[in-house]
């Protein structure tokens, strides 16, 4: 495997270190509706079930992404990784690089109001 296709493939990716890091449908702005919950890939789940009521597009706390585009606001991002963008996410709610992993926070109110640093 070629270094500069694991460097690549290595810096394509983030973490959602935001707790509330919802996927919008476009990257229109002011950010528009949630991307749609139908998805072919792996299924959205419940990121914090005790605190949510259905089945909401979002990255759960401390998963990944693949990015693409930005616009300055909001970043494209492919939820599972099948190399298929699902949607749109705010450049904030993920972290800077993929270097450093959130720390786990294990009360779910306090992971949910999590913010990036």
């Amino acid at each position: 495997m070629p270094k500069a296709r694991t460097e690549a493939i290595y810096n394509q990716r983030r973490f959602a270190c935001n707790g509330h890091a919802l996927i919008r449908a476009t990257g229109a702005l002011p950010p528009g509706p949630l991307a749609s919950t139908d998805h072919c890939g792996r299924p959205y789940t419940r990121c914090e079930p005790g605190l949510t009521k259905g089945v909401v597009a979002q990255i759960c706390y401390a998963n990944t992404a693949r990015i693409g585009e930005h616009n300055g606001v909001l970043v494209r991002v492919d939820y599972d990784d099948d190399g298929a963008f699902d949607g749109w996410t705010m450049i904030d709610n993920l972290s800077r690089s993929f270097s450093t992993k959130p720390h786990y926070i294990k009360d779910q109110t306090a992971r949910r109001s999590a913010v990036c640093p």
